[in-house]
């Protein structure tokens, strides 16, 4: 499976980043929504972990751009966030098709578990 993560916290992005690569997975590590949107565009990953709240391009706005862009559809993306999202503002993201939302810090198995379940859910 080929992931990418996109997290402004480098802290975060390589931890993700190690954990996710252990389990066999090819892993693409971003650190700003601008770039991590472009990697998208130009290349299919099976799940994106998405950072909510960065500085300048928000996950919010990648997934906004996708949205218009008619892209949205072919890709799963799991917002991974320390920021509170309320129920109702996560139902509305998840409508334009984000699969979930996890909260950080998040436990490795809930992680997977996560990450299991949407990708077997296409």
């Amino acid at each position: 499976m080929n992931i990418l993560i996109i997290d402004d916290n480098e802290d975060v992005l390589q931890l993700l980043k190690v954990l996710v690569s252990a389990t066999g997975q090819e892993v693409d590590a971003v650190n700003n929504g601008i770039l991590g949107l472009e990697m998208i565009l130009n290349k299919d990953y099976d799940l994106i972990l998405l950072d909510i709240t960065m500085p300048e391009f928000s996950g919010f706005s990648v997934v906004d751009k996708l949205s218009k862009s008619g892209k949205m559809e072919k890709n799963i993306i799991i917002f991974f966030t320390a920021a509170a999202v309320s129920d109702k503002d996560l139902e509305k993201w998840c409508d334009i098709g984000v699969k979930g939302c996890l909260r950080k810090p998040v436990d490795p198995n809930t992680l997977f578990e996560k990450i299991n379940e949407v990708t077997h859910s296409k």
